[in-house]
């Protein structure tokens, strides 16, 4: 999780995980490179408990 301009963002570095939250209305607030390789992109999501529980929903249905 990082700050950026006084917002906590959840990272995403799964293009599987980003669809389903996605579907699941959740917004992507901003795309960027990975820090740990930059051929990549990370997904940023609003942090909340509601995302929380999403992630562990998408992770018991895989």
């Amino acid at each position: 999780m990082i700050k950026i301009q006084e917002k906590q963002y959840y990272i995403i570095r799964s293009l599987s995980m980003a669809n389903y939250l996605v579907r699941h209305g959740y917004d992507i607030k901003k795309v960027s490179d990975s820090e740990k390789n930059n051929q990549f992109k990370v997904f940023l999501f609003s942090d909340s408990d509601e995302l929380r529980s999403a992630m562990a929903q998408f992770n018991q249905e895989v």
